[in-house]
C-alpha cells in the first residue's frame, strides 16, 4: 500500500514487480548464454516502451539507475513516437557494463546504434555509456560528484561525452529533506 508509505505528492503510480519483467539476470558471462528476447534490459525497455505492464497504462518518466539500466534509454529513443522522458542516475561511473562488441546482434539494433555516437567504447560497447548517450537527462549522487565526472581524472573514459551532454547533467546531493519526508 503506497498510501502510508509515500506522501500524496511523491507516490508512484506503478511499480512492477521483478517477476513482471524480467525472466534473468545480465552479467557478462550470461549475455551469450540467452537469447536477446530474454535480456533483462531488453524485456525491461519493450515492456515499459510498449506500455504491456499494464494496459492503458504508461509511464511519464523512466528512471534507469547505472550501467543495469543504461539500455532502456537508448532502447526508448530508437522506439520512435511518443515514449516516456528518461533519467539516468550515475551512482560509481567505474562500473560501465562494458561487454564485447560481438554480443551487438543479440540486441536487436540496427549497426548505428553501435558506433561512436551510440554505444561503442573502446572497441567495446557500454550499456552506461548508452545510457548517458540516450538519456533526456542525467543525474549524479551529488553536486560535486558531477563536476568531478567531467573531468579526464574522474571521467573513467566518458568525461568527453559528459562534457557534450553537461547542460542535461545535474547532481542531486543523497539523503532525507526532513522538513519535507518525516515520517
Amino acid at each position: 500500500n503506497t498510501k502510508s508509505l509515500f506522501p500524496a505528492k511523491c507516490r508512484p503510480r506503478f511499480v512492477p514487480r521483478r517477476s513482471q519483467i524480467l525472466s534473468r539476470t545480465i552479467t557478462s558471462s550470461t549475455l551469450g548464454r540467452y537469447s536477446s528476447d530474454t535480456s533483462i534490459t531488453r524485456r525491461a525497455a519493450a515492456a515499459v516502451a510498449s506500455g504491456a505492464l499494464v494496459p492503458g497504462w504508461h509511464a511519464d518518466v523512466v528512471h534507469a539507475n547505472d550501467w543495469h539500466a543504461g539500455l532502456i534509454p537508448a532502447y526508448l529513443a530508437a522506439s520512435g513516437g511518443p515514449r516516456p522522458a528518461t533519467v539516468l542516475t550515475i551512482h560509481n561511473l567505474a562500473f560501465q557494463g562494458v561487454f564485447p562488441m560481438s554480443f551487438a546482434p543479440r540486441l536487436g539494433r540496427p549497426n548505428s546504434f553501435f558506433g561512436i555516437e551510440g554505444m561503442e567504447w573502446y572497441g567495446q560497447m557500454s550499456f552506461l555509456k548508452a545510457g548517458i548517450q540516450y538519456s533526456d537527462r542525467l543525474t549524479t549522487v551529488s553536486p560535486t560528484y558531477a563536476r568531478e565526472i567531467l573531468t579526464e581524472t574522474y571521467g573513467c573514459g566518458l568525461d568527453g561525452l559528459l562534457r557534450a551532454r553537461s547542460d542535461r547533467l545535474s547532481g542531486i546531493l543523497n539523503g532525507v529533506d526532513t522538513q519535507v519526508w518525516d515520517p
